[in-house]
């Protein structure tokens, strides 16, 4: 009999950066809910079940080290992990101190960037696959004997100089 999955929390006031860990938290089988700033995942940490939550230091209002002090006083045994663009000794020790498990640097443009790749990358493959689908159900003999296809259009027998 399986249990409930693990959950995670993210939260971070970029939309990318929710978008990316989340899509690769429930790839690896989490329960995954997104907060936008650190009030609204205070509020759903009163009554939301979270095994782990992911949050980023910098963000208005209320930022990561107010949440993990939330997360200290309503669920200690919840892990913490501190994301930031932003890492210092001095927040790196405050973190740890307020019982985040970990304190990860991220480069957001970066990650911005290559999840801008990796998924233009995917759509080009798709666009290719699709194309060379297409050509070989036109037939036409654009393939040579190995299967691989050729930029050349072979003229019908008996048409050539």
């Amino acid at each position: 009999m399986n249990g409930p999955k693990p959950s995670i929390v993210i939260v971070d006031d970029e939309q990318g950066i929710l978008d990316v860990v989340s899509r690769v938290a429930r790839r690896a089988g989490y329960d995954a809910s997104t907060y936008s700033n650190g009030r609204d995942a205070i509020a759903a940490l009163q009554t939301e079940r979270a095994d782990l939550v992911l949050v980023d230091l910098r963000m208005p209002e209320i930022g990561g080290l107010d949440v993990l002090r939330a997360i200290r006083d309503t669920n200690p045994r919840c892990q913490a992990v501190l994301m930031t663009g932003y890492a210092s000794v001095d927040t790196a020790v405050e973190a740890i101190k307020l019982g985040a498990t970990d304190y990860l640097t991220v480069v957001t443009s970066q990650t911005a960037v290559l999840q801008t790749q990796l998924e233009a990358l995917n759509l080009d493959t798709l666009q290719l696959r699709a194309s060379v689908d297409l050509i070989r159900a036109l037939g036409g003999g654009w393939e040579d004997s190995a299967g691989v296809l050729t930029s050349q259009v072979m003229e019908p027998e008996g048409k050539g100089t």
